[in-house]
């Protein structure tokens, strides 16, 4: 019963992070029919699939490290990392998991680590 949990978790998380992948860029902007933003607002926009095959269960705690290491291109965006974080919570939600139910971790490093140190927008490695 575990593996099958595992391999079930596995899936979604990697459909997860594709679908994050796929459309990070311009978050943004206003949500066209049937995207929505359940716990974080304009960020991380999801598209719930009520029918998909492999569903978050619902009393499942799920455990989450994430590893941002880019900065954006541009300094007044956000991570694409943290857009990434976002997108995850907004898909868990819209499937009716609730915030409480991740456990989410994530590590800047790298030139990520950098933007993280700073508030102000232009930060800079050097």
């Amino acid at each position: 019963m575990l593996p099958k949990l595992w391999i079930a978790f596995l899936v979604l998380a990697a459909g997860t992070m594709t679908m994050a992948a796929a459309q990070t860029r311009k978050q943004n902007d206003a949500p066209t029919s049937g995207w929505t933003y359940p716990v974080i607002k304009d960020y991380g926009r999801a598209w719930p699939l009520p029918r998909a095959t492999v569903q978050p269960q619902q009393g499942h705690t799920y455990k989450v490290i994430l590893g941002l290491s880019k900065e954006s291109a541009d300094p007044n965006e956000v991570l694409d990392g943290l857009a990434h974080t976002a997108r995850l919570f907004n898909v868990f939600a819209a499937d009716r998991v609730p915030p409480k139910n991740l456990k989410v971790v994530a590590i800047c490093h790298d030139s990520a680590g950098y933007a993280a140190m700073s508030n102000r927008s232009g930060y800079s490695s050097e």
